[in-house]
């Protein structure tokens, strides 16, 4: 029940950003970004006595927004992210399972409040998750929602820099098995979301 409640406030959210930010574009911005993943939620391990788990590595990603500037003042933007990893089982020699490639495609609105050149921020997003292991496992495509915030300063007439955090929400169901070939599973999650944070840089160029 929590998690849904968490679920219908963050959809609500969303829902309200974007049709806040739905007005005649004014500009449109293209901002490449990089930046750090971490804080992924442990995974249960299938079929193992006593109970074992994995995690995703933390480590670098990049990624992108393409979007307009709304008179709101906000924005309205396609945002995607990858990373290349490497899941882990949780023990004192972490031995690697399986490398992992992470992409997060979404669709987004942020609602700014600028003051001179600085424009503190917070931004929603919803989309998919698509986590695609090594060897012959199973790619995993699912419902995923984002919410964040950051601050952006203008450097330039069309140039600006931003910094942010985000965290996104992957949805599966509770006892899910994951990462699936012939011979059986690789992952067992025993709850409905598998989160994950980053922390991000970009540069903003308005056209």
């Amino acid at each position: 029940m929590g998690n849904m409640i968490k679920s219908s406030l963050v959809f609500g959210v969303t829902c309200g950003l974007l049709l806040s930010t739905s007005s005649q574009a004014s500009q449109w911005f293209f901002t490449p970004t990089m930046g750090y993943s971490f804080g992924t939620s442990d995974v249960e391990l299938a079929d193992t006595t006593p109970t074992a788990f994995a995690a995703i590595k933390e480590g670098e990603h990049w990624g992108g927004q393409f979007g307009m500037d709304t008179p709101d003042p906000g924005q309205v933007y396609l945002l995607y992210s990858h990373q290349t990893t490497d899941l882990y089982r949780k023990s004192p020699e972490q031995p690697k399972l399986t490398s992992l490639a992470i992409d997060y495609l979404h669709f987004g609105g942020s609602l700014r409040f600028p003051k001179g050149k600085l424009a503190p921020y917070i931004t929603t997003s919803i989309g998919v998750t698509q986590l695609r292991p090594s060897k012959a496992l199973s790619t995993e495509t699912r419902f995923s929602m984002g919410i964040g915030a950051g601050m952006s300063y203008q450097i330039a007439d069309h140039l600006s820099v931003q910094a942010e955090v985000r965290s996104f929400a992957t949805f599966i169901d509770s006892n899910q098995q994951l990462f699936c070939d012939v011979s059986g599973c690789l992952w067992q999650l025993q709850a409905d979301i598998l989160w994950q944070s980053q922390a991000n840089l970009g540069v903003t160029y308005r056209f």
